[in-house]
């Protein structure tokens, strides 16, 4: 549907949607630039969880092979390092999960007006 130009409604142009929509993206990848700084700590030591259980699984499956299968020690291990893995990395999908939908919130805010 198209405005005919004596009704008073000015339509923006293309490139000032352009120029806007570019400002919105702009704006919502500095904020997810400063999200990412501020939670840059806590991102390095989810790494050093997870890269300290996956190398105690490696040491489980490698007593599991070695040794008796029903051994306690194995099992903690195994499971330790499992559950070490899996909460790191609900942690760290959950902080991006948040940070992305920040920026959809934002995006979808700026669009409106």
């Amino acid at each position: 549907m198209s405005v005919p130009p004596s009704s008073g409604v000015r339509v923006p142009s293309t490139a000032a949607k352009f120029r806007r929509r570019r400002e919105l993206v702009d704006t919502a990848l500095g904020a997810l630039e400063r999200l990412m700084a501020m939670f840059k700590i806590e991102r390095y030591v989810y790494l050093l969880l997870t890269m300290f259980a996956f190398l105690l699984l490696l040491y489980a499956a490698y007593m599991l092979v070695t040794r008796q299968p029903g051994n306690t020690e194995v099992l903690v291990a195994l499971f330790g390092s499992s559950g070490m893995i899996a909460m790191s990395s609900a942690r760290i999908i959950y902080f991006f999960n948040r940070s992305f939908k920040l920026i959809e919130q934002l995006i979808e805010d700026g669009s409106d007006g």
